[in-house]
């Protein structure tokens, strides 16, 4: 991960977030029903 960037879970904040992803990670084990969002770069099992 760069410097000054944090990873948050989605599912610990009490609001929608104001940012939209930048990425999708762990797509290789992804619940069928997720829906991934073709535009963004994608990671099977995370970043490097």
């Amino acid at each position: 991960m760069k410097k000054g960037l944090f990873n948050i879970r989605l599912g610990i904040l009490d609001t929608a977030p104001r940012h939209a992803p930048d990425f999708h990670i762990h797509i290789a084990s992804k619940a069928p029903w997720h829906t991934v969002n073709e535009a963004l770069k994608q990671f099977e099992h995370g970043p490097d």
